[in-house]
């Protein structure tokens, strides 16, 4: 495993002559070194002396694919709407909702608080103060996360105010690209003139 990391990412893991484990990463080639790192004296070191070239661990032609999104707009729009019976929030307390989703679509992003539940204006949380519908909207009191696992979208509404909020009901906004709005995969190469010329193209 240690092996198969320190190939994919350039790097060299060995024990040295001491039994320390030393991992050593594609800095080491950014400069050439100015030092031997063994000087043979003797016949008897030379016959004594292992060098090993590791050179299918390094690379010096690379190719990645890439897409460029800069200029990707949203196409669609989705909205999926939590539509409970008012549930108070108690002061400090923490209202957690579960809702279902489209495994398609992306994840919707954190509402705002506003006076409506987002009809006609989705992407909202209604927090009023009471369970009226026609009570005044309570903004500021409540802190919303929103998380997404699989088909499930998860709604957490935190009371941070010292009196009780009611929550009407939430309109989560999801944002998407038609596959014709995406952009084309593309290709893009660097390679070292030099490694070439000494190892061949390696890949």
């Amino acid at each position: 495993m240690i092996t198969e990391i320190a190939r994919a990412t350039l790097a060299t893991a060995e024990f040295d002559s001491d039994g320390y484990f030393r991992w050593r990463n594609h800095t080491r080639w950014t400069t050439a070194p100015t030092t031997p790192h063994v000087t043979v004296t003797s016949r008897r070191e030379l016959a004594k002396l292992t060098a090993t070239e590791e050179i299918d661990a390094c690379r010096n032609h690379c190719t990645v694919k890439w897409q460029n999104w800069a200029r990707v707009v949203a196409s669609n729009i989705d909205t999926v709407r939590d539509s409970p019976s008012p549930i108070a929030i108690a002061a400090g307390a923490t209202l957690t909702r579960s809702i279902p989703v489209d495994d398609d679509m992306l994840d919707p992003r954190a509402p705002r608080t506003a006076a409506t539940d987002g009809a006609g204006s989705p992407n909202r949380i209604s927090i009023r103060a009471t369970t009226a519908t026609t009570s005044a909207a309570v903004l500021g009191a409540v802190e919303v996360r929103v998380t997404r696992a699989g088909g499930m979208v998860t709604l957490t509404a935190r009371n941070r105010s010292a009196a009780t909020v009611y929550y009407h009901g939430a309109s989560l906004l999801s944002l998407w690209t038609s596959d014709a709005n995406k952009p084309v995969p593309s290709l893009w190469s660097a390679w070292n003139t030099n490694s070439q010329a000494l190892y061949g193209v390696q890949t």
